[in-house]
């Protein structure tokens, strides 16, 4: 899959947790929805097999070859570690994007947060890292 379709499905992911959070929430704070789309999107993830999905079709993974038929082997502990960063990832680039002079709309916001984290742990080939550490054959 090519990490630019990848960015738009993950934008769209971040996009459906921010409205499914906004419709059973009735949190106005928009820096502790950021957190908990971010921490909810990298913890589902991992609950609903997305990363394992990942590592036989993602592009950083299927570039290595190694990783088809794979599965994502991670644990719950760093999973949730894991989760937590994403949430505070979410947060920083959110607040830059709240904050530029001219008006987003959230749903902008959070399909452009979920678009620009993924392509960027692409070019910082952190998800090669993530995929020989964490993509193993079954």
């Amino acid at each position: 899959m090519n990490y630019l379709f990848e960015s738009i499905i993950v934008g769209i992911y971040s996009l459906i947790l921010y409205i499914i959070i906004n419709l059973i929430t009735n949190i106005k704070n928009n820096y502790i929805k950021l957190y908990i789309v971010g921490f909810f999107k990298h913890f589902l993830s991992g609950y609903l097999n997305i990363h394992s999905y990942y590592c036989n079709y993602g592009y950083a993974c299927y570039l290595k070859n190694d990783c088809k038929n794979g599965k994502c082997y991670s644990n719950k502990d760093y999973l949730f570690l894991e989760s937590l960063f994403e949430g505070f990832l979410y947060l920083i680039v959110g607040f830059i994007l709240i904050e530029l002079p001219f008006n987003l709309k959230n749903i902008y916001i959070y399909f452009l947060i979920g678009f620009i984290l993924h392509i960027t742990f692409e070019w910082l080939k952190i998800h090669e890292y993530y995929c020989k550490n964490n993509c193993k054959l079954k």
